[in-house]
Formats: C-alpha cells, structure tokens, sequence
C-alpha cells in the first residue's frame, strides 16, 4: 500500500469518525414537547394556539394580561383558576 493510500485511508477513517459522533449529538437532542395541548378556553371558546394567526394570539394575549391585572389587583392569585 502507498503512503498516498495510507494518508487517504486515514483521512476516511476521521470522517468516518467525525459521522458517527454528529449522528450520536442528534440522537441525544429532545424534540420540543409542551407541557400542555396549547390550547386554552376563553369565555366559552376554545383556541387552538397551533393554528392560530398573529393577529388572534395578539388579542388573547391582551385580553390574558388583561386578567391577568384583575387578578392582581383583587388579590384573587390563589383563587382564581383558568383553563
């Protein structure tokens, strides 16, 4: 065998290594996985917030915090349970 061949067989077998140590790094990453079905019931609707648009999700997140400062200024924190 040539020293070309060698210096070949070398650079192959690191690669080889380099693959096998990348694909072991993506085994160990966790997929995102939500602590609930992100869906939430507001005033008897149900909105799922997969699918929902910018313009929705806005809107509910005003009108969350807008509970959110009732909540607050009733001092209802351990009372008061939403969806």
């Amino acid at each position: 065998m040539s020293e070309k061949q060698m210096i070949n067989d070398d650079k192959i077998m690191l690669l080889k290594y380099q693959i096998a140590e990348k694909k072991k790094g993506l085994k160990t990453k966790k997929k995102f996985s939500p602590l609930t079905n992100c869906s939430i019931e507001l005033d008897g609707v149900r909105y799922n917030l997969h699918v929902s648009q910018k313009e929705l999700l806005t809107n509910l997140l005003v009108k969350l915090n807008m509970y959110r400062l009732s909540i607050v200024d009733l001092e209802l924190e351990d009372e008061y349970i939403m969806s």
